[in-house]
Order: C-alpha cells, then sequence, then structure tokens
C-alpha cells in the first residue's frame, strides 16, 4: 500500500450525501412531517368529537349554514390551484420563465379565490350567531328554561335599542313594525312558553314544549313530532277562544243593558226633580218607586264594577289566545322559524353547536392561515425570474401546497357531508 509521502500524490476522497435530496428539500419534509402530525391531531379529534356523540346530537351542514356545493366548488379551486403550481413548475425546469410566471400568477389567484369564498362562509356564520365565543356564542346546546330565558332578554334588548333610536330620531319608518313583531315574538311566545312549562306537570310534555319552542324559534328541519305538536296546540285553542269570545260578548251586552238601565233610572230621577222644582209632590207611589230605584242603583254599579272587571278580564284573555293563535299559524307558514323569517337577531338552539363552531373555525382558521402564508410566499416569488435557476424553489413551494390542498381534501368531507 503506497502512502502520500511516498508517491507525493494527494488521496482523492468522495463524499456522498446522506439522503439524495438537497437541504432546502429535507428541511421542507421535516417541516411538513411536523404539520401533518399536527393537523393529524386535529382532525382525528374532531372524528373522536363529530362520531362520538349520539346520532342526532351534532349539528347537520345544513342547520350550521354549510352549503356543499360551495364546499365542492371552492375544492375544485384548491385542486386546480395544484395543477397550475405543477405547471409552474414544470415551466421554471425547461427555464421558460415567463410561463411559469403565469402560472404562478394563477395559482395566486386560485389560492386568493379559496380564501374569498372561506372569507364569505365565515361572515355567514357570523350572520347567524354562529361563532366561537365564550361563555357561550348565539348557540344553546339544548332546549331548555334557559334558552326561552335568552330568547327574551335578547328580544327585550332589541325593543330597548329600536325604541331609543326611534326617541333620537334616527330609526327608518319599520322600527314600530320591527318592535311590534318583536313585542309579540315576546308575549305570544317566549312569555306563552314560560308560563305553559311553568304550569305544565307532565315532565315529557315540558321537554315538547321547550323543544317546539326552539323549533319555532329556528328549525333545524322537518320534525314530524314537534310539527303536530304545534297543531294540536293550535286545534286546543279554538274552543276556549271561542268560550273566551262568547262570554266577552254577554258581558258586553250585559254591560250595555246596565248602562241603558242607569240611563233611564237617571232619566227618571230628573223628571221627578223637575216636578218637585215645580211645586209637585211626590205621591206616595213615586217616593217608593224612587226608593227602589236608589236600591236598584246601587245594585246596578256594584254590578257593573264586577262586570268591567270580568270584561277587561276576558279582553286580555281574548287577545291573549288570539295573539298565540296568530303565532302559531305564522310559525307555521315561515320554513325557517321567526328568526330567519323575521329577520331577528336571536339565540339558536343546535345540538352540540358550541363544540361544532370551535371545531370548525378551529381546522378551517388553521387552514386558512396556511393558505395565507402559501399566498404570501408565492406573492414574495412573483418579482423573481422563474428559470431554471429557482426551480427549486418552485418544488419546494410546490409541496407545500400539495400539502394544503391535501389537508383541504380531507376536511371537505368531514365538515360538508357527515
Amino acid at each position: 500500500m503506497s502512502h502520500p509521502h511516498e508517491t507525493g500524490h494527494a488521496v482523492a476522497l468522495s463524499y456522498e450525501p446522506g439522503l439524495p435530496i438537497p437541504r432546502g428539500k429535507l428541511c421542507l419534509w421535516v417541516f411538513l412531517s411536523t404539520e401533518i402530525m399536527f393537523f393529524a391531531g386535529l382532525i382525528g379529534a374532531y372524528i373522536v368529537l363529530r362520531f362520538g356523540v349520539p346520532e342526532g346530537t351534532w349539528p347537520t351542514p345544513t342547520q350550521v349554514h354549510l352549503v356543499e356545493w360551495i364546499g365542492a366548488a371552492n375544492t375544485f379551486v384548491l385542486i386546480c390551484s395544484s395543477v397550475t403550481i405543477v405547471l409552474a413548475f414544470e415551466a421554471a425546469k425547461q427555464d421558460r420563465a415567463d410561463v411559469a410566471k403565469r402560472w404562478f400568477v394563477a395559482t395566486l389567484l386560485l389560492g386568493s379565490v379559496f380564501l374569498g369564498v372561506k372569507g364569505y362562509e365565515y361572515s355567514q356564520k357570523f350572520a347567524h350567531g354562529i361563532h366561537p365565543a365564550r361563555p357561550r356564542s348565539g348557540i344553546y346546546d339544548k332546549p331548555d328554561v334557559y334558552y326561552v330565558s335568552a330568547v327574551g332578554q335578547s328580544i327585550a334588548a332589541q325593543v330597548s335599542r329600536l325604541q331609543q333610536a326611534s326617541e333620537q330620531g334616527i330609526a327608518g319608518p319599520e322600527t314600530a313594525e320591527q318592535v311590534r313583531e318583536l313585542q309579540e315574538v315576546r308575549e305570544h311566545l317566549v312569555q306563552w312558553t314560560s308560563f305553559s312549562v311553568g304550569r305544565e306537570t307532565d315532565p315529557v310534555r315540558q321537554r315538547l314544549a321547550l323543544a317546539a319552542f326552539a323549533h319555532a324559534v329556528y328549525p333545524l328541519g322537518h320534525d314530524a313530532v314537534l310539527e303536530e305538536f304545534l297543531k294540536d296546540e293550535a286545534a286546543s285553542l279554538a274552543a276556549p277562544l271561542e268560550a273566551a269570545r262568547a262570554s266577552k260578548k254577554a258581558a258586553e251586552e250585559r254591560a250595555a243593558a246596565i248602562t241603558e238601565r242607569l240611563a233611564a233610572i237617571d232619566a227618571a230621577e230628573q223628571e221627578r226633580a223637575a216636578r218637585e222644582q215645580a211645586g209637585e209632590t211626590p205621591s206616595d207611589e213615586e217616593t217608593a218607586a224612587r226608593t227602589a230605584e236608589t236600591a236598584e242603583r246601587t245594585e246596578l254599579y256594584a254590578e257593573q264594577t264586577t262586570l268591567d272587571t270580568e270584561r277587561n278580564r276576558l279582553i286580555q284573555e281574548v287577545d291573549r289566545l288570539e295573539g298565540r293563535t296568530r303565532m302559531l299559524a305564522k310559525v307555521a307558514e315561515l320554513e325557517h322559524g321567526v328568526a330567519e323569517g323575521l329577520h331577528l337577531d336571536l339565540p339558536l338552539m343546535i345540538p352540540s353547536g358550541n363544540t361544532w363552531a370551535d371545531t370548525y373555525f378551529l381546522l378551517t382558521g388553521f387552514h386558512a392561515l396556511h393558505v395565507f402564508i402559501g399566498l404570501f410566499a408565492f406573492g414574495l416569488m412573483l418579482p423573481l425570474r422563474l428559470g431554471a435557476s429557482r426551480a427549486t424553489m418552485v418544488e419546494n413551494l410546490g409541496l407545500y401546497w400539495h400539502f394544503v390542498d391535501l389537508v383541504w381534501i380531507f376536511l371537505f368531507p368531514l365538515l360538508y357531508l357527515f
């Protein structure tokens, strides 16, 4: 074996890299591996929450205003952006910088469209009170007395704001109508439910009444049991309403008769007083009649007082039953409940709604953040010449973008289809 000092020639050593990939791509894969574990944990937690609850206690996409075709269209947009970034990479490898730039811009635009659509979907959730908040957003997870109370408090706050705006002269002509609708909902839906549930002794009917109230405010879909319950209630109001109307009519007729009789007694008394002033002496029969009429007047006044009280009660009862009947008819007409049908800002009852909102915004929010980071990186590279010398940069950014697209391909069916 020869040695360098003996031959005078240096030994040439050759080193091979441990991995046949550039260091930049290696760092990217290390980063993506951590991101894969991060999103795997989030998606796994969502799957456990979603499929670990009893059937019927997790909101459907429709109930939380997720539109499947919008999500599908946005998925298609993101997939197209994966195609355009691949085309940009291929053009960059061939040193066709102008072509690569055009595909790069197309990717940037498609990613921006995705974020724009996601922003629109977020705005719809916030417009309906579906968003994370503590102690809760506009969502209640079950129909109970706390939910009824929350709807009542919301209506009272809205009425107060509208009345203040009207007093300050900054309210529009529709304010009075809005106040009237809010007061009708409060009186004939919220207060009626509170009183009826408080008087009800059957726990099953109590739960049905509370569930029917939530269905009237914000229906989660067609529910034959609750709709039949509301129809039965509407039918049960017909008989007491007719009875109250008949009693009210009888009371009004009796009140009119009393008023007429009192007027006749007063006229007779005035006639007798006129004759006495003229010097005529009343007969014994007239004196007895006056005494009897005085006693009758006292009785009629007492009856009139009692009758007025009863008549006012009957008027209130008729108004209450008529208002409830109108409200049930309106609920039957409004397919999306009084909250959306009358454009009222009311709390919603959505089973597991707060958990859904937390997980939905957590998953899609982190994904949107990654999309934004990718678009920011695209923006930084746009001024550069995307030729063969920068093909590796385009490839690395493309790998990141494929990862972002892959995450959304998992999120879309989980959120929009199940």
